[in-house]
């Protein structure tokens, strides 16, 4: 079982603890003004670069003559195919659900926050959000808020 949590057991409501330990959960470490945008309401969309790391982590493989090393170049080069759907469509990749997320402020025991899953897409952020401009990311969006920590 995940450490944050454990450590969450006694915080949490009892719904919303049994929810983390059932559903599919999904971690992410920010750096302070992210985490705070997030928990103000004012963020509403966190960014992962396309890489072979995010591609594991986001999507899941139908047809295994393809890696996540050619999907993340061709992510980044959307060109070859069109826009990053058709990419996805040609790979046949489809993206992995998750039901909750839970940001943490750091490592180790930092503020955490819970939220609802939106889902997630392939598109250009916003730079005021941490996007550099004209970059396609793995876009997750933010749902309710359901649970957060302000810093120690």
């Amino acid at each position: 079982m995940n450490k944050t949590i454990i450590r969450l057991k006694d915080k949490v409501s009892s719904e919303l603890y049994t929810r983390l330990n059932e559903q599919r959960v999904l971690h992410l470490h920010l750096k302070r003004k992210w985490y705070d945008m997030i928990v103000s309401r004012e963020k509403r969309e966190e960014y992962r670069l396309i890489t072979d790391y995010w591609c594991n982590r986001f999507l899941y493989q139908t047809e295994k003559w393809s890696t996540f090393e050619s999907i993340s170049y061709l992510l980044n080069s959307p060109s070859v195919y069109g826009n990053p759907e058709s990419v996805m469509e040609h790979l046949n990749y489809m993206f992995k659900i998750f039901d909750l997320i839970v940001f943490e402020n750091g490592y180790g025991d930092v503020p955490v926050a819970i939220t609802e899953w939106d889902g997630i897409e392939i598109k250009k952020g916003k730079q005021e959000w941490g996007a550099v401009p004209g970059e396609n990311y793995f876009t997750i969006l933010i749902g309710d808020l359901l649970y957060y920590e302000s810093k120690n």
